[in-house]
C-alpha cells in the first residue's frame, strides 16, 4: 500500500498527472450526462455487453480522472486509465463515429499514465501530503 502512494515533490509528475486527468474527467462526464454517449460507440466497435461496458467504462474514466486530479492513489488511477484508453484505441481502429476525438488522445493518456505509474503523483498531491505525514 505504501509503495502505491510513494511519491516525490516533482512538479513535472504533477503536471503530467493533471494533464491526464482533465480529458478523462471531461469525456467521462460527457458520457455520463449523455452529451457524448458511449454505448453507440461500443456497439459500433462490436464490443461485447455494450450496456454493461458503458457503465463500467464511464465509471472507470471518472474514477481514474478523480484519482489523478487529486493525486490520491494516483498510480491506481493511472493503472485504471490504461485499459480504458486501450479500449478507446480499439474503438478508433474499428469504428468511425461522429465527433471522434483524435487518436493521439488515448495514446497520450496511456503514455502519461505510464509516467505517473513510474514517478508517482508528484507535487500538489494527496499522496505526497500523506507520505509526509507518515514520515513525520
Amino acid at each position: 500500500m505504501r509503495q502505491i502512494t510513494r511519491t516525490t515533490n516533482q512538479k513535472s509528475s504533477a503536471i503530467v498527472r493533471i494533464l491526464v486527468s482533465l480529458p478523462l474527467l471531461g469525456i467521462g462526464i460527457q458520457h455520463l450526462i449523455g452529451t457524448a454517449p458511449l454505448e453507440p460507440i461500443l456497439r459500433g466497435a462490436g464490443i461485447p455487453f455494450p450496456e454493461l461496458n458503458n457503465v463500467i467504462g464511464t465509471g472507470a474514466e471518472i474514477l481514474a480522472g478523480a484519482l489523478l486530479i487529486t493525486g490520491f492513489f494516483a498510480r491506481a488511477g493511472a493503472a485504471l486509465t490504461i485499459p480504458t484508453m486501450a479500449m478507446a484505441l480499439y474503438a478508433h481502429a474499428v469504428y468511425d463515429w461522429a465527433d471522434e476525438p483524435p487518436v493521439i488522445l488515448p495514446i497520450a493518456l496511456i503514455l502519461g499514465s505510464l509516467y505517473v505509474i513510474w514517478k508517482g503523483a508528484g507535487a500538489w498531491s494527496l499522496d505526497l501530503r500523506n507520505s509526509k505525514k507518515t514520515a513525520a
